[in-house]
């Protein structure tokens, strides 16, 4: 659920029903009553949300990981741009709002960057040897 403030009133909002409109398209927003200690109790949840993200981020690292190892094992390519677009096109596809769809692209770019460099690391210094079909330290 999304809170929003406007003078102190709590009212219900619709949702926007048209999914390629920009905007809020989640679950129905709400306008928050002005309460004291109302800004702390949503930063606690703003971080509830963060610790939860960043587990949801290593998830996906490890996995990423384990997939660049198979493809170094297997003399393919990291990086594959046909699947990157595939993913950046489901994400604008599946995302509920409030965040708009070039948001949301330029969020999961990141997270690709990211995992992708990763990735080119930990396939050169851990797996890299091994991916060649020679031990470690050989």
């Amino acid at each position: 659920m999304v809170l929003l403030c406007h003078r102190g009133l709590v009212r219900p909002r619709k949702r926007s029903l048209n999914p390629t409109r920009s905007g809020p398209k989640g679950p129905d927003l709400f306008v928050c009553l002005k309460e004291p200690g109302m800004i702390e109790e949503l930063r606690r949840e703003l971080d509830r949300i963060d610790r939860e993200l960043l587990q949801l981020l290593s998830r996906r690292a490890e996995v990423a990981l384990r997939i660049g190892c198979l493809k170094a094992e297997q003399g393919l390519p990291l990086r594959s741009l046909e699947r990157e677009a595939e993913v950046i096109a489901r994400v604008k596809r599946e995302n509920p709002g409030p965040l708009n769809e070039e948001a949301v692209a330029r969020i999961f770019r990141r997270i690709i960057a990211e995992t992708r460099r990763l990735e080119e690391e930990v396939v050169r210094d851990d797996c890299g040897d091994e991916a060649r079909g020679h031990a470690k330290g050989d």
